[in-house]
């Protein structure tokens, strides 16, 4: 059965992108991971012998920077605050953008792969929709938050689209497609056998009787 996620196109795509960048292996790796476990699954392989490895997520590369207890929990520290500030700030933005994405994922099969530049247009009619309001109306500090976050969520499901590797899949979609419509069904229906004619001679008795 086909992937209709891409999983392992998505792989290749974020992982020939990710550089040095700890974050973006992390999710090539953990695509790659799912791609490896699909493909055993439906092959039933079993479990692998080995746990996969990927790169720790941000809480453990910012908490293990430096060797030492004391180094430990001061990072400890600094990342907690960094993430409550960040979940203040923009949390509201983050559930909106995953909620969104997670709602188009189960979608997929009938809308197609997710894609950055709806996304984008629908961030970019956001902004102006929040940017007339705040002419008009004068929304004050909350207001502006709360409309900071969706402009924010809309932008930010524009990336989670590219930082997932969607790009690749609707390039793989797009190419299924195209087949599917060069390649219609054609029936072959077998030629009539040429019908034989038979014709029917009649001799005449040409034998005279004799006297």
């Amino acid at each position: 059965m086909a992937d209709s996620a891409y999983t392992k196109e998505r792989a290749a795509w974020v992982l020939a992108r990710a550089g040095r960048n700890p974050a973006a292996r992390r999710r090539g790796e953990r695509l790659a991971a799912r791609a490896r476990r699909d493909f055993r699954d439906e092959a039933g392989a079993g479990d692998a012998p080995g746990a996969e490895v990927v790169t720790p997520n941000r809480w453990h590369r910012g908490i293990y920077r430096e060797e030492g207890t004391g180094n430990r929990l001061g990072w400890t520290l600094t990342t907690a605050l960094r993430e409550a500030a960040v979940l203040a700030v923009a949390g509201p933005a983050t559930a909106l953008s995953w909620g969104l994405y997670g709602l188009w994922y189960r979608q997929r099969e009938s809308w197609g792969p997710l894609r950055p530049l709806p996304a984008a247009i629908a961030a970019a009619v956001a902004a102006v929709l929040a940017a007339i309001v705040g002419w008009v109306a004068s929304p004050g500090l909350l207001g502006w938050w709360l409309m900071a976050n969706v402009v924010g969520g809309m932008a930010r499901l524009a990336w989670l689209t590219r930082a997932y590797g969607w790009p690749a899949a609707e390039a793989a979609w797009k190419r299924t497609q195209t087949r599917t419509r060069r390649a219609p069904t054609v029936v072959q229906v077998p030629k009539e056998a040429p019908r034989r004619v038979i014709r029917v001679v009649r001799v005449k008795n040409t034998e005279t009787k004799e006297n």
